[in-house]
């Protein structure tokens, strides 16, 4: 009981530092501190999170720098920046959602976000469905389902 109780207050220490560094905007800090701890606890839903939000916020950050640098070269090609990290997440994302981790809604909306940007709208409506089944009044992700229907006969899942 003791060493689970210890485990616990370790994990809020690591979390509370995560959170931090998350708000100051240092998402690649955040998701270093996080890696050796998801390892060990690969249920806990926040650091599930925290952990795989801010390596995605890390790729969106780097796409709009690239967005800006071709803008800056100003370069023939008309190739879009890409999500650097989307197929390490969809990868992640995969294998804890077969294994029944992905338990929160908001994580289940986050692995939408991923499979959305793959072009995967089918996937991604259905996971949104899911997150929303887990948590209703889950606005964003309200949002999302509303930009990937195409059509009113989807409307009635």
């Amino acid at each position: 009981m003791r060493q689970n109780f210890e485990t616990n207050r370790s994990i809020e220490h690591v979390l509370l530092l995560a959170r931090n560094l998350f708000e100051l905007r240092e998402y690649k800090k955040c998701s270093y501190v996080l890696k050796e701890h998801l390892s060990r606890n690969e249920d806990d839903q926040s650091l599930i999170f925290y952990y795989y939000y801010s390596i995605w916020m890390a790729g969106l950050i780097r796409k709009e720098e690239e967005i800006y640098e071709t803008e800056a070269v100003n370069t023939m090609v008309n190739r879009a920046p890409i999500h650097c990290e989307i197929q390490l997440l969809e990868r992640e994302f995969k294998k804890l959602y077969e294994k029944g981790r992905l338990t929160s809604g908001i994580n289940l909306y986050l692995y939408g976000l991923v499979l959305k940007e793959q072009e995967r709208k089918e996937d991604a409506r259905r996971l949104f469905i899911q997150a929303l089944n887990v948590f209703p009044c889950f606005w964003s992700c309200w949002i999302e389902l509303c930009r990937i229907i195409e059509s009113e006969d989807l409307v009635h899942f």
